[in-house]
């Protein structure tokens, strides 16, 4: 991670495929998960924040969303992060994120209801010039790329809105 540039109090999105940690070490998954957690949060030091995707494309196909109890659909490693005690998850029943670190707060609060758009996790990412990381994972993995098409205004991006069931902290909205 220091030789690709990642330093100490980094705030870094990473894209992850986990799998290769559990191949070289031959550890458990929990404890593979943590590893590579741990590696991550050890170059960021205390300063640092790490967030990673806890995306859910079910809430496309109208079902219900839960901010507390809804994993993440883009791996065992965003899901070892969003259940860690010490993370928060932004608030978004598709393009939901998890961090930790102490500029979690700052990077999901008040974040609108657009995936890409201003005020979304990206846009906040952009404006404080975070990096973006791939582990094991290739760079189509991108999604950040979907908030650049979508700021400059290409002609093969449209929006599409989704309703449905979402429920935070015991409060169900539609």
């Amino acid at each position: 991670l220091i030789k690709v540039g990642v330093e100490q109090g980094d705030i870094i999105l990473a894209h992850s495929d986990s799998t290769v940690v559990r191949e070289v070490t031959g550890l458990k998954w929990a404890d593979a998960l943590n590893l590579l957690k741990d590696c991550f949060l050890n170059v960021l030091g205390e300063s640092g924040t790490l967030i990673v995707p806890t995306f859910n494309y079910d809430f496309c196909k109208s079902k219900p969303y839960s901010h507390e109890r809804t994993r993440s659909q883009v791996g065992m490693f965003t899901n070892s992060v969003l259940f860690d005690k010490r993370s928060i998850r932004s608030f978004h029943p598709i393009y939901s994120f998890a961090a930790i670190g102490p500029k979690s707060k700052d990077v999901f609060s008040n974040i609108s209801k657009s995936s890409f758009g201003n005020n979304s996790v990206f846009h906040k990412l952009h404006q404080i010039n975070a990096k973006v990381v791939f582990f094991n994972s290739s760079f189509e993995d991108c999604t950040f790329i979907h908030y650049i098409e979508q700021s400059i205004g290409v002609e093969y991006r449209y929006l599409k809105y989704f309703t449905g069931e979402v429920s935070i902290n015991g409060s169900k909205y539609v």
